[in-house]
Parts: C-alpha cells; structure tokens; sequence
C-alpha cells in the first residue's frame, strides 16, 4: 500500500503541475489576443475615417459671369444664322476674362432634342487666348440655354495654359424666328481642367 501511494504521488504532482501550466498559457493567449482585435478594429475605424475625410480635388477651370447674345442679322445666310457672344468672367485660372466668341447656329432644329447645333469661334483677353464652342442652343420654354464644349488655348499654341471645359449660359429672350436670341443679361459658368500641355507635337 505504501509503495502504491509512493508511485502515485510524483504522477499526480507531475499531472498538476502541467493543468496549472496549461491554464496558466490560455489565460495569457487571452489577454494578448484581446489587444491585437481591439487594435485591428481601431485600424480599421481610422482607416474608414481617412477615406471619409479625403478632400476632393476642386476643378483647375472654375469660372462665373454675365453676358449677352446679339444677332448679326435676322436673316439666315446659307443654312447659318450668326451672332456674338460676350460674357465677362471672372475664376480660375485666366482670373477676369472678356469673352468674345462669334457664333455659328444652324437654323434647322434636331428632331430629337429640340435644340439648334452651335459653333463659336473668339478669343479672351484682347487674343490672348483663342477660344472654340461645340454646343447647342436651346429654348426649353422661359429664356434659352446654350451649352457646350469649350476650348482655351494659347495664340501661340506651342506651350502655355490650356483648358478643356463646359459652358453653360442661361437667359431670357423674345425668342424671335432666328434661333440667335436677341438675349438680355445671361448666367454663365464654365467648369473643367486646365494646366500646361505641349500643343504642337512633332
């Protein structure tokens, strides 16, 4: 009997001495792992908040004025009826620019839209940049729009600013037969990008 209790006292100190190892190895598994998920899920709330906080890039072509709309004639001339544009405005980056840009309107209507095709031709700034317009002229109901693509460049065309943008123009009209609007005071913005590109290229 004694020779019993001298062989199982080493086994079960040996067995008590491994679950208090054990137990003391989960305890400390535990309290590591709960920093490392609350710093994971505080990475991912920073994470979130940077992307939230990110600034958006505001347009390098960024201009607002007034104008007006003149007719040349109130005839139409070989399937074009003309007339000149000439706001003032004033943004970034030709800072105060005096548009003058003479218009070309085709007098047959689109079928689909309603609207008369455009295109303009002029300058700002006493040609210290020549401007091109791609649009449309319209009149929805009160006043006409007219809108488009407009191009910006230097006279000198080899390297300078450059700009790429829409225009948009708003005003009231008597709308007479010519689809170029004898306009009073017009709204214009014009919004894009600019920045310097060759032009010219070899």
């Amino acid at each position: 009997m004694k020779t019993n209790d001298g062989v199982l006292f080493p086994v079960k100190l040996l067995l008590g001495i491994t679950i208090c190892f054990l137990v003391l190895v989960a305890g400390y598994c535990a309290s590591t792992a709960q920093p490392t998920r609350n710093a994971s899920i505080a990475t991912l709330h920073s994470g979130a908040a940077n992307s939230m906080l990110t600034p958006v890039a505001m347009p390098s072509l960024l201009m607002e004025g007034k104008g007006q709309i003149t007719q040349f004639s109130s005839r139409c001339i070989s399937a074009s009826c003309v007339g000149i544009f000439r706001p003032t405005l004033r943004g970034r980056p030709f800072g105060k620019a005096d548009l003058t840009l003479n218009l070309s309107v085709n007098p047959a209507t689109n079928a689909f839209t309603g609207c008369n095709q455009v295109t303009g031709t002029g300058a700002i700034n006493d040609n210290a940049y020549t401007v091109n317009l791609v649009g449309q002229l319209c009149a929805p109901g009160i006043g006409y729009t007219l809108s488009g693509t407009v191009q910006i460049y230097s006279v000198a065309a080899a390297s300078g600013t450059a700009a790429i943008g829409t225009l948009l123009a708003f005003g009231g009209t008597n709308l007479p037969p010519n689809p170029v609007p004898n306009s009073g005071p017009n709204l214009i913005s014009l919004i894009g990008a600019s920045g310097k590109i060759p032009l010219l290229l070899p």
